[in-house]
């Protein structure tokens, strides 16, 4: 009895925080939750309140999803959607975590909608562009909570970042899919960032996940660059001596491209991404024309008008000094005499001399 009108009550409520904002009944609703709380001994607080009654509601959301004859999918702006975001965004962090494996099934079943034009007429097409905005938000919201236990989510974070991100962060034409692209860039760099991941996980998706970022270094949007650049940063951090000859070799290029971009952003995070690049594999699989390509224009981009970005620069071929002494020696001398200023050249030498003279002890 009791509970059955405690749980339609919060329904309810689940269903107006869902309403748009131009019906003005969120601030009502939220007191009225709040009120309904305080009258309940289980629960201390309108987050307690969704707490308890979260499974039974996503549960009959989900029936309902799985009951549509459309793909089994919501259309933006369909009620139901509006509640499930309601309901998601103001549950607790470690009741999200606990059921993240069955939230997952509905971003999946969203986020993995093929976006093409073939028999889709232009208003279909835009619809599911707006949905997966919508559920990307949604991700991005979740993972990017302090209340959040990252732990929790870990079992599936592989799943989710293969089945919806990174088909979402394949090219395709059109300024909804450049802001489903972008978004889906920052919800990477937040997992990345957010310590959702492990190191197995990493090394699971990398294979598939670099390739793809790798394409985005060109992307015309120099905020998706920065994301993507930075992304790929963390990556090679969390996988140190990890990647093999190939990759090393298709990778490198496209990270000295961005020493030349026109965004100051991209250019800073670039030095930072390679110095962590060069420690991302052992010694000998750089060796070759990878180091000698990458030292040589590294020396070039050391007398860079702007003392910070030389400093940036500096601090890259310190790394790469760890890769090949010599080479770093060869330039650094060539150089002396080209520079505007011989500092970072004279440093350079120091401690590749040092380097060797380690090893040989070593």
């Amino acid at each position: 009895g009791g509970d059955s009108i405690t749980y339609d009550i919060t329904l309810c409520c689940v269903n107006l925080l869902g309403c748009y904002e131009h019906f003005n009944v969120r601030k009502s609703t939220l007191e009225l939750l709040d009120n309904l709380s305080n009258l309940l001994p289980r629960a201390g607080s309108m987050t307690e309140l969704l707490d308890m009654y979260f499974y039974k509601m996503f549960k009959s959301l989900k029936q309902e999803l799985y009951d549509k004859t459309n793909e089994g999918t919501w259309e933006y702006g369909e009620r139901n959607l509006n509640t499930f975001d309601a309901l998601v965004r103001n549950c607790n962090g470690r009741t999200i975590g606990e059921n993240f494996e069955n939230i997952l099934l509905v971003f999946e079943k969203h986020l993995a909608v093929n976006c093409t034009i073939d028999n889709q007429t232009k208003q279909q097409l835009e619809s599911k562009f707006k949905t997966k905005l919508f559920f990307m938000a949604l991700i991005e919201s979740l993972v990017s909570s302090e209340s959040l236990p990252k732990e929790s989510i870990q079992p599936s974070i592989e799943k989710l970042v293969t089945v919806a991100i990174i088909p979402n962060l394949v090219w395709q034409v059109g300024g909804m899919a450049s802001a489903l692209r972008k978004l889906s860039a920052a919800v990477l760099f937040a997992i990345l960032q957010g310590d959702c991941t492990t190191t197995m996980i990493i090394f699971s998706i990398a294979p598939q996940l670099l390739p793809v970022l790798k394409s985005n270094l060109s992307d015309d949007d120099s905020s998706m660059r920065e994301l993507t650049i930075s992304s790929m940063k963390k990556i090679f951090e969390i996988l140190p001596g990890s990647l093999g000859v190939e990759a090393i070799h298709q990778i490198y290029p496209e990270l000295m491209k961005c020493l030349d971009d026109s965004s100051a952003n991209v250019r800073y995070a670039a030095c930072d991404t390679l110095k962590q690049f060069l420690r991302c594999s052992v010694a000998k699989k750089f060796h070759g024309s990878a180091i000698t390509y990458m030292v040589e224009h590294l020396f070039i981009h050391l007398d860079d008008p702007e003392p910070s970005f030389q400093e940036k620069i500096y601090d890259v071929l310190v790394a790469a000094s760890d890769i090949d002494a010599d080479e770093v020696i060869k330039n650094a001398n060539s150089s002396l005499s080209s520079h505007s200023s011989r500092h970072y050249c004279n440093l350079l030498l120091q401690h590749s001399l040092g380097r060797k003279v380690l090893a040989k002890v070593l």
